[in-house]
C-alpha cells in the first residue's frame, strides 16, 4: 500500500498523494470538504490533471470502484499548493468542468 506523501518541508502535510490507498484518500478527502483534488494518470506521464472542488460528485468514492489505482489523487486545502505541484511536474492543472474550481 502506498502511503500519502508530504511534498514540503513544513512540520504538517500541505500536499498528499494517494495511490492504491483509496482508505486513506477517503479519510483525508471527508476530513478536508473545503479542499482539492488533482486526479492524474500514475506513472511518469500524467495525462492531462485536472482539478476539483473535494465535493465533486466525480471523484467522491463509492464502494464498487477503485480510486486510486488507474490514477493517483493529489490532495491539498490549498489550490496554490496543488499548483505548485503540477509545475514541479512541468504539467498545468485543467479546472474539472462539472465543478469548477
Amino acid at each position: 500500500m502506498f502511503r500519502p506523501m508530504c511534498f514540503t518541508a513544513l512540520d504538517s502535510c500541505s500536499v498528499e498523494r494517494f495511490q492504491d490507498d483509496d482508505a486513506g484518500y477517503r479519510t483525508w478527502l471527508y476530513a478536508n470538504m473545503s479542499g482539492y483534488v488533482v486526479n492524474a494518470l500514475r506513472g511518469p506521464n500524467l495525462g492531462v490533471p485536472i482539478l476539483h472542488r473535494a465535493t465533486c460528485e466525480t471523484i467522491t468514492p463509492t464502494p464498487d470502484k477503485a480510486w486510486t489505482a488507474e490514477y493517483i489523487k493529489v490532495c491539498s486545502t490549498d489550490r496554490f499548493e496543488l499548483e505548485g505541484w503540477a509545475r514541479e511536474h512541468n504539467q498545468r492543472l485543467h479546472p474539472c468542468e462539472f465543478c469548477n474550481p
